[in-house]
Protein backbone atom coordinates (compact mmCIF):
# COMPACT_ATOMS: atom_id res chain seq x y z
CA UNK A 1 0.00 0.00 0.00
CA UNK A 2 1.24 3.47 -0.91
CA UNK A 3 0.17 6.42 1.22
CA UNK A 4 0.60 10.06 0.23
CA UNK A 5 0.59 12.61 3.06
CA UNK A 6 -0.41 16.14 2.05
CA UNK A 7 0.11 19.47 3.81
CA UNK A 8 0.66 23.04 2.63
CA UNK A 9 4.39 23.49 2.05
CA UNK A 10 5.74 19.95 2.49
CA UNK A 11 8.35 21.24 4.92
CA UNK A 12 6.78 20.43 8.33
CA UNK A 13 3.81 18.13 8.90
CA UNK A 14 3.76 15.86 5.86
CA UNK A 15 7.51 15.11 5.89
CA UNK A 16 7.26 14.24 9.59
CA UNK A 17 4.25 12.00 8.85
CA UNK A 18 6.15 10.34 6.00
CA UNK A 19 9.20 9.69 8.17
CA UNK A 20 7.18 8.35 11.09
CA UNK A 21 5.06 6.10 8.89
CA UNK A 22 8.03 4.65 7.02
CA UNK A 23 9.88 3.99 10.28
CA UNK A 24 6.89 2.11 11.77
CA UNK A 25 5.43 0.28 8.78
CA UNK A 26 6.29 -3.12 7.45
CA UNK A 27 7.88 -4.00 4.15
CA UNK A 28 5.58 -3.52 1.20
CA UNK A 29 4.04 -0.32 2.48
CA UNK A 30 5.47 3.09 1.82
CA UNK A 31 4.65 6.72 2.40
CA UNK A 32 5.61 9.81 0.47
CA UNK A 33 4.63 13.42 1.05
CA UNK A 34 3.86 16.54 -0.93
CA UNK A 35 2.50 20.04 -0.54
CA UNK A 36 -0.37 21.84 -2.21
CA UNK A 37 1.48 25.18 -2.24
CA UNK A 38 5.23 24.79 -2.35
CA UNK A 39 8.31 24.98 -4.50
CA UNK A 40 10.12 21.78 -5.35
CA UNK A 41 13.41 21.28 -3.53
CA UNK A 42 12.95 23.26 -0.30
CA UNK A 43 14.50 21.65 2.79
CA UNK A 44 12.35 20.63 5.73
CA UNK A 45 12.08 23.31 8.39
CA UNK A 46 14.85 23.17 10.99
CA UNK A 47 12.85 21.56 13.79
CA UNK A 48 10.98 19.20 11.46
CA UNK A 49 14.32 18.05 10.03
CA UNK A 50 15.72 17.44 13.53
CA UNK A 51 12.66 15.41 14.53
CA UNK A 52 12.66 13.47 11.24
CA UNK A 53 16.23 12.40 11.94
CA UNK A 54 15.02 10.65 15.10
CA UNK A 55 13.05 8.24 12.87
CA UNK A 56 15.77 7.89 10.24
CA UNK A 57 14.51 10.35 7.62
CA UNK A 58 17.28 12.59 6.31
CA UNK A 59 17.62 15.17 3.57
CA UNK A 60 13.95 15.82 2.82
CA UNK A 61 13.20 18.13 -0.11
CA UNK A 62 9.73 19.51 -0.71
CA UNK A 63 7.64 18.61 -3.72
CA UNK A 64 4.43 19.96 -5.14
CA UNK A 65 1.64 17.41 -5.39
CA UNK A 66 1.22 16.23 -8.97
CA UNK A 67 -0.52 13.61 -11.11
CA UNK A 68 2.40 11.17 -10.85
CA UNK A 69 2.27 11.16 -7.04
CA UNK A 70 -1.50 10.84 -7.07
CA UNK A 71 -1.41 7.84 -9.39
CA UNK A 72 1.31 6.26 -7.20
CA UNK A 73 -0.90 6.54 -4.08
CA UNK A 74 -3.46 4.01 -2.92
CA UNK A 75 -4.61 6.41 -0.19
CA UNK A 76 -4.17 10.16 0.31
CA UNK A 77 -4.22 11.53 3.85
CA UNK A 78 -4.26 15.27 4.39
CA UNK A 79 -3.34 17.30 7.45
CA UNK A 80 -6.48 19.49 7.27
CA UNK A 81 -9.96 19.57 5.81
CA UNK A 82 -8.85 22.50 3.63
CA UNK A 83 -6.10 20.37 2.07
CA UNK A 84 -8.61 17.62 1.32
CA UNK A 85 -11.06 20.06 -0.28
CA UNK A 86 -8.30 21.69 -2.33
CA UNK A 87 -7.26 18.28 -3.66
CA UNK A 88 -10.86 17.36 -4.55
CA UNK A 89 -11.34 20.61 -6.44
CA UNK A 90 -8.03 20.44 -8.28
CA UNK A 91 -7.89 16.74 -9.20
CA UNK A 92 -10.86 14.85 -10.56
CA UNK A 93 -9.50 11.30 -10.29
CA UNK A 94 -8.24 10.61 -6.80
CA UNK A 95 -7.66 7.48 -4.79
CA UNK A 96 -9.52 7.48 -1.47
CA UNK A 97 -8.77 10.77 0.32
CA UNK A 98 -9.44 11.88 3.90
CA UNK A 99 -7.86 13.87 6.67
CA UNK A 100 -5.44 11.71 8.65
CA UNK A 101 -7.29 12.19 11.92
CA UNK A 102 -10.77 11.49 10.54
CA UNK A 103 -9.44 8.40 8.74
CA UNK A 104 -8.29 6.91 12.05
CA UNK A 105 -11.57 7.83 13.77
CA UNK A 106 -10.71 10.98 15.68
CA UNK A 107 -13.19 13.84 16.03
CA UNK A 108 -10.73 16.72 15.64
CA UNK A 109 -10.12 16.90 11.89
CA UNK A 110 -6.92 18.94 11.61
CA UNK A 111 -3.26 18.60 12.54
CA UNK A 112 -1.92 21.95 13.75
CA UNK A 113 0.60 23.67 11.47
CA UNK A 114 3.82 24.31 13.45
CA UNK A 115 5.35 26.49 10.70
CA UNK A 116 7.10 29.48 12.23
CA UNK A 117 6.75 28.14 15.77
CA UNK A 118 9.36 27.07 18.26
CA UNK A 119 10.75 23.63 18.95
CA UNK A 120 8.04 22.85 21.52
CA UNK A 121 5.21 23.19 19.00
CA UNK A 122 7.08 21.00 16.50
CA UNK A 123 7.58 18.36 19.19
CA UNK A 124 3.88 18.51 20.08
CA UNK A 125 2.87 18.04 16.43
CA UNK A 126 5.46 15.28 15.93
CA UNK A 127 4.10 13.32 18.91
CA UNK A 128 0.52 13.85 17.71
CA UNK A 129 1.55 12.48 14.32
CA UNK A 130 3.29 9.50 15.95
CA UNK A 131 0.19 8.64 17.94
CA UNK A 132 -2.13 9.10 14.97
CA UNK A 133 0.08 7.10 12.60
CA UNK A 134 0.20 4.24 15.09
CA UNK A 135 -3.61 4.22 14.89
CA UNK A 136 -3.37 4.33 11.09
CA UNK A 137 -1.07 1.32 11.02
CA UNK A 138 -3.48 -0.64 13.24
CA UNK A 139 -6.42 0.39 11.03
CA UNK A 140 -4.84 -0.71 7.78
CA UNK A 141 -3.33 -3.74 9.54
CA UNK A 142 0.12 -3.57 8.01
CA UNK A 143 2.41 -4.40 10.91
Amino acid sequence: MNILFICTGNTCRSPMAEGIFNSLSSTGTMARSAGICTQNGLPASKFAAELCQTVGKHGHRSQQVNEELISWADLILTMTVEHKEWMKQRYKLLPPIETLKIYVGEMDENILDPFGGGKNIYETVFHELERTIQLLIKKINIK
